[in-house]
């Protein structure tokens, strides 16, 4: 199955940075990444991704741009 996963940061406490992911036209979940160690949060379930493979992908992605010590204001999955 291919889809698209857009991923926008909310905000950025210096700790934690909070970011919204999900697909157009449907309501945005959340995730918290923590910047110390580059744990993610599931904190809100994006609609339509009961199984989770959203949150997953978003997740990954959020991992890979923490390990080059970014934390864009926009990113996406696609696959």
């Amino acid at each position: 199955m291919a889809f698209s996963i857009s991923i926008n940061k909310l905000s950025d406490d210096g700790k934690f940075v909070l970011y919204e992911y999900g697909t157009t036209g449907k309501k945005f979940g959340k995730i918290k990444i923590n910047k110390e160690n580059g744990d993610t949060l599931l904190v809100e379930v994006a609609e339509s991704d009961d199984s989770y493979v959203k949150a997953k992908r978003a997740c990954m992605k959020l991992i890979k741009h923490w390990r080059n010590g970014e934390y864009p204001e926009q990113t996406y999955w696609a696959s």
